[in-house]
């Protein structure tokens, strides 16, 4: 069951980056320059919540280190096919003028994502 709740937890993070794209994207070419990010903290929190709620620390650590991955990648790719002049390199790209608190760019990403498996890996042998 907690691997479900994983899978969840990555079909959200994805989610989210398509939909702050296409918010952003709108934002943008109306010169709304809003910072919103707290309520993205505050989403994410009660999601992590009942995330750790249903499961155990192993899959909330597993959500929290591959979000940033899932999240940004799909958040990037997305601008992309939105308006091709950004972030080119789509999934693999990076921001320049986030006003995130925590910022990572793909190879830090790739290692929290790593980090994350690691901990599903310690899930399978310590349940």
């Amino acid at each position: 069951m907690a691997y479900i709740f994983a899978i969840l937890g990555c079909i959200y993070a994805s989610i989210e980056g398509v939909r702050e794209a296409y918010y952003y994207h709108v934002a943008v070419a109306q010169g709304f320059k809003k910072n919103i990010h707290w309520l993205y903290l505050f989403q994410r929190t009660l999601f992590s919540v009942l995330l750790f709620s249903q499961t155990n620390f192993f899959i909330l650590a597993f959500f929290l280190l591959s979000f940033s991955f899932l999240h940004n990648g799909f958040y990037y790719f997305t601008r992309n096919k939105l308006d091709a002049i950004i972030y080119k390199k789509r999934f693999i790209d990076s921001s320049t003028t986030s006003t995130a608190v925590m910022e990572f760019n793909f190879a830090e990403r790739t290692i929290l994502l790593i980090f994350g498996i690691a901990f599903l890996i310690l899930n399978i042998i310590y349940r």
